[in-house]
């Protein structure tokens, strides 16, 4: 069976987590491959986030293989830098506590496209793939459709942590992210590589949503 790590990070919102777990052993199809289950809880101080609650469920599920529970706020960069060192696997599934899975997904074909075409270094999950973010995706946005194994992939230019199925040597070499916003030090790292990233499916087509959390500084 084809092995994968899943990813997840989370911050002490047990409610949002529960949620994001739902649905994705809803809509997410892990048959036929060898699925390692790793998560993150960082630290957070605030009135209305409970991190050790969320532990307590973390640990309840039995799900996971490798929890990083730090005692202190370590930051969205810092955490990113040490989960992806726990990865053995040649692809990793990102996954963070807010999002949830509104279409069927089925991630054996993804990754046999992933190893058969080295140029992709991942496939995102978007909300919505749409050429009104000229930011993150090109003006011909149709010409960038490759179909491959009856799948439609539409390259983009951005690089985000919306849940994306990654190669795990490719996002290595973009280590260590730094700073506040390791989104954009990702983003930053990972365009000056020169990979190529890939959202499934065509312009409009929506397989995530984000849910609403409680907002706080990193």
């Amino acid at each position: 069976m084809t092995p994968l790590s899943v990813v997840l990070f989370s911050t002490g919102q047990k409610r949002l987590l529960k949620k994001t777990l739902k649905h994705l052993r809803r809509n997410v199809d892990f048959s036929s491959l060898e699925v390692r289950w790793l998560i993150s809880d960082d630290y957070v101080s605030h009135p209305r986030i409970n991190n050790e609650e969320c532990r307590t469920f973390i640990r309840e599920t039995g799900l996971f293989d490798y929890c990083y529970f730090p005692d202190t706020n370590q930051g969205y960069s810092n955490v990113v830098n040490h989960m992806y060192r726990q990865v053995d696997t040649p692809f990793l599934f990102h996954m963070e506590h807010d999002w949830k899975f509104v279409s069927k997904v089925t991630l054996r074909p993804l990754l046999e496209v992933m190893e058969a075409h080295e140029e992709i270094a991942c496939i995102r999950f978007n909300k919505k793939i749409t050429k009104a973010a000229p930011v993150v995706f090109w003006l011909d946005e149709p010409g960038r459709e490759r179909r491959i194994r009856d799948i439609t992939l539409t390259q983009t230019k951005s690089w985000t942590f919306n849940p994306t199925v990654y190669r795990t040597a490719d996002v290595r070499k973009a280590l260590p992210l730094e700073g506040h916003n390791g989104e954009m030090s990702f983003k930053e790292k990972m365009g000056a590589l020169g990979f190529q990233s890939y959202s499934l499916g065509r312009a409009g087509e929506t397989y995530v949503k984000h849910l609403r959390g409680i907002g706080y500084d990193w």
